[in-house]
């Protein structure tokens, strides 16, 4: 496929529509003809278009008429990727998983989405199983709801051998490795 005869005029005039019409693509000028000859014989002509992003990045490209007004381009590729990068509402996937289990007050995704944004560890975890999602049962935690059950029973169980408070066990739990806090728990136990 080759570019020629830049001067050739287009078959309709995409500079006239309004802004938004190609997604966030600006038509600036015509940039000509594009004609190909397939290995069929066939041949075809394309009408170019230099198009601007009307986001931050301001990219220019030069794209086929087909492309636009199929709506198979509408932005850059950086607005594609900022789109991807930045969840409208991260918290919306835990909420669809555990909503069958959370209390009243978080049937309301919003209410979640308030204790969400003030997270400071990975996971939510419940203090009591037997208890419903809710901001006075739910703590964020490095581990797993299992991984967290395990460390609450070896800070019950290092706080009865070696007499510290629940406290100091649970520094110690956050101070060591998951390798040693298992090797602490085979040597005294704990189930």
């Amino acid at each position: 496929m080759n570019m020629e005869d830049k001067t050739d005029t287009p078959t309709e005039d995409l500079t006239l529509l309004p802004l938004g019409t190609f997604g966030k693509w600006a038509v600036v000028s015509f940039a000509g003809k594009q004609r190909a000859t397939w290995s069929s014989g066939s041949r075809t002509t394309t009408d170019m278009w230099n198009c601007e992003c009307q986001c931050s990045h301001r990219t220019s490209m030069v794209i086929s008429k087909g492309n636009l007004v199929g709506k198979r381009t509408t932005q850059c590729r950086a607005c594609a990727v900022d789109h991807r990068r930045i969840p409208k509402r991260p918290y919306l996937n835990m909420w669809l998983i555990k909503r069958s289990e959370m209390c009243p007050e978080w049937q309301d995704s919003r209410e979640f989405g308030k204790f969400y944004e003030a997270r400071t560890a990975r996971f939510l975890v419940r203090r009591d199983t037997s208890l419903s999602y809710s901001p006075e049962n739910c703590v964020w935690s490095e581990h797993t709801q299992e991984g967290w059950e395990f460390i609450q029973r070896l800070s019950q169980r290092r706080s009865e051998v070696r007499g510290e408070s629940l406290e100091q066990a649970l520094d110690w739990c956050a101070s060591v490795s998951h390798q040693r806090r298992h090797q602490w728990a085979r040597a005294n136990e704990v189930t």
